[in-house]
């Protein structure tokens, strides 16, 4: 381990353990600035040049008061310029950090003689709370000292425990009694959210030490980091609350499906009460899940061969509680209700009714009174039921059944009480291939944890079964030994990749840049709308936060419109021309171009003025050329790439020929699909002055 030396803030090597081989030392916590010295500055003497040089000194001075001789600190006591000693020191953080005399944590943006317990404190808002890496740092030292900007003592992880567990969410107990190890995989994870790494990897690799596992570094993986990390875990432990996460309720899918293992901690946000169920006085230990071949091996009871299934929606991490189960070969009260009687779907034939009304599996949700809006569709809940593998396609998620709809299905079913609820508190959506009840050893204040488990509906017929994206996790009372069957699978580790776009989309309008059609001498004419502000400086219009997706809002009305003139020599018109955007989707991008000043027009006023219109999609032809007049050509291209979103116009002088050219096929004369322009386009022309056209 390699410590700084107090007195002359040199390097000197330990070989051994805390107390055997490697002296008591000090150690700080703190979050990066732009200016850290790295090992390579202090050994080469430009640490005294660096604004992260004052960290130094000032921790020493602290170590130095409490009558240390030793201090470490990550940003210069590490080579990363190798890569061997950085994974090295990754991988023992955890164990350095616990093993110090005493941590200090330095948060640059406190006030020390600010009460840091106060509503609204500064303590409360710090960074160093909302990095990643100091939550090992927070929970791995036996003694932590928070000091403010000025190096001012601040209070200790115990005296301030309270407000800090309120804080990072993690239990005082945790933080007092230094017991963090007999929280589950879940709860631990749940510490983590809202926890910002500066690389995707860090993620998983400021998390290895609270989990006691080490794995080698591997920077470019990106979020794959988090996965391997679950793997690790999976196989030192048999805490099966590493699959107890959910999806997010905005990325809920009701025909996708995922993999066993959670794409990142934000995952766990609702798993702060997650705890382990100990085994029973005769249970014998089993782990039933195995890492195979980046498969998850699957030996135990589950609920099998569910067809339908009733859920209820209770508040926070339980998400759904399971009412009823329908299984294969069973009838219970979930079954598919019988073919409405009216004459579009009447059968006369009695084998005909025979045969069940629905052939793929269903859940049935009871959502109380939910506060947020529920979508609706064009088809009747018997012919939701009636939906057959081939008809997926046509699904479009979860939906509010309407009382001309519930009316219908009651006198469907008055002498049917076995058939589906139709109740309005209810939704319905479907799946694909019988469901498989996965409970879990872990369980929130009583119900048992489970997860769903279904076959993949993309065609593939490989026998490996995959997560539902929701319910993604599921509270069920213990299912009765008759509901049981043992089953061997596997089960996917992550989500299949997906195909890739074939371009990244925009999602606000384009930037508009035009530094060169000024130097080509053209004047600006602003108003350039609502949505919009011009950028003198680096000459370009640049939209606001305004997306045209937004619901309720004309989208011309918002549209980009920038117009340019020129005043001419030897007596010849003004150019004058308008550029706008006024449609804006996914694969349109229509730029339509008005030309004014045509030498062979003669205007008697504004409002007679004529123009060419000129229109053409960007999104596909990325580029135009328009004629101005005087042998020149409007040139405009669209870019578009990741993190590239702008539309550049430019003047070039051509031929004649290439004048003609240009003009072919982008000339519309067609007034009535642009009568917006012509609200928005008079008003600035009359702002110019009257004398610089011919009157």
């Amino acid at each position: 381990m390699r410590l700084l030396n107090i007195q002359t803030l040199e390097f000197e090597e330990f070989f051994g353990e805390a107390g055997n081989g490697i002296p008591p030392y000090a150690i700080l916590s703190h979050t990066w600035g732009d200016d850290e010295v790295s090992y390579k500055d202090h050994v080469q003497g430009r640490n005294s040049t660096k604004t992260g040089y004052d960290k130094i000194r000032g921790c020493a001075k602290l170590a130095e008061a409490e009558g240390f001789r030793y201090f470490w600190i990550d940003t210069c006591c590490i080579d990363k310029s190798s890569s061997a000693e950085l994974s090295e020191a990754i991988n023992s953080m955890f164990q350095w950090y616990r093993d110090a005399a005493i941590c200090y944590a330095y948060l640059v943006d406190v006030d020390s003689a600010e009460n840091p317990t106060g509503d609204g404190s500064s303590f409360s808002r710090s960074r160093w709370f909302k990095r990643g890496w100091t939550l090992q740092e927070l929970l791995a030292p036996a003694e932590l000292v928070f000091v403010g900007s000025d190096w001012r003592e601040i209070g200790t992880k115990k005296s301030l425990c309270a407000t800090v567990s309120q804080i990072t969410g993690i239990g005082s107990r945790a933080l007092e009694e230094w017991r963090w190890s007999e929280y589950s995989v879940a709860q631990k994870m749940s510490w983590a959210v809202g926890r910002e790494t500066t690389r995707a990897e860090d993620q998983a690799y400021c998390l290895m030490g609270l989990f006691d596992v080490n794995m080698p570094m591997l920077y470019g993986e990106g979020h794959k980091a988090f996965s391997r990390l679950q793997q690790e875990i999976l196989k030192q432990s048999d805490d099966q609350s590493l699959f107890a996460w959910s999806y997010p309720e905005d990325q809920h899918s009701y025909t996708q499906l995922s993999g066993l293992l959670a794409p990142s901690p934000e995952y766990f946000k609702h798993a702060s009460k997650v705890e382990l169920l100990p085994y029973g006085k005769w249970e014998q230990y089993d782990n039933p899940f195995e890492l195979v071949h980046q498969l998850i091996r699957i030996n135990m009871d589950v609920v099998d061969g569910v067809q339908g299934l009733g859920l209820h929606q209770t508040a926070g991490v339980e998400g759904y509680q399971v009412i009823e189960i329908d299984q294969r070969g069973t009838k219970k009260r979930l079954e598919a209700a019988p073919a409405s009687p009216n004459k579009r779907r009447r059968r006369d034939s009695e084998e005909t009714k025979q045969v069940p009304v629905l052939s793929v599996p269903y859940i049935v949700i009871d959502v109380g009174e939910p506060s947020y809006p529920l979508l609706e569709t064009q088809d009747s809940p018997v012919n939701y039921r009636r939906r057959r593998m081939s008809d997926r396609n046509f699904f479009d998620g979860p939906r509010r059944i309407t009382d001309t709809e519930m009316d219908m299905d009651k006198d469907n079913n008055t002498q049917d009480n076995n058939s589906v609820p139709t109740e309005p508190s209810f939704w319905r959506w479907y799946i694909y291939e019988p469901v498989k009840i996965v409970p879990l050893r872990c369980h929130i204040s009583g119900p048992r944890l489970g997860i769903l488990l279904s076959r993949s509906t993309t065609g593939t017929r490989d026998g490996v079964l995959s997560r539902l994206h929701n319910p993604s996790l599921v509270t069920l009372a213990p299912p009765q030994e008759s509901q049981l069957s043992p089953i061997k699978s596997y089960a996917r580790i992550a989500d299949r990749p997906g195909p890739k776009p074939h371009r990244w989309r925009a999602t606000k309008w384009p930037e508009i840049k035009f530094s060169s059609v000024t130097a080509a001498g053209y004047c600006l004419q602003t108003g350039v709308g609502p949505n919009w502000e011009v950028n003198k400086v680096t000459s370009s219009m640049v939209p606001r936060a305004y997306s045209p997706g937004n619901q309720g809002i004309d989208t011309p009305e918002y549209a980009p419109l920038i117009m340019f003139y020129r005043m001419e020599t030897d007596n010849q018109e003004p150019t004058v021309f308008v550029v706008s955007i006024p449609v804006f989707e996914v694969d349109l991008l229509t730029c339509e171009v008005c030309v004014f000043g045509d030498s062979e027009h003669c205007y008697r006023s504004v409002v007679d003025m004529e123009y060419d219109i000129y229109t053409h999609n960007l999104a596909n032809l990325r580029q135009a050329k328009i004629p101005l007049g005087n042998n020149e050509l409007l040139v405009i291209k669209f870019r578009e790439g990741a993190g590239v979103n702008y539309v550049i116009l430019g003047i070039e002088e051509v031929s004649g020929r290439e004048d003609a050219n240009a003009r072919s096929g982008l000339v519309s004369r067609d007034m009535t699909k642009t009568a917006w322009l012509n609200q928005r386009l008079f008003p600035m022309l009359r702002s110019l002055t009257k004398s610089m056209f011919k009157i």
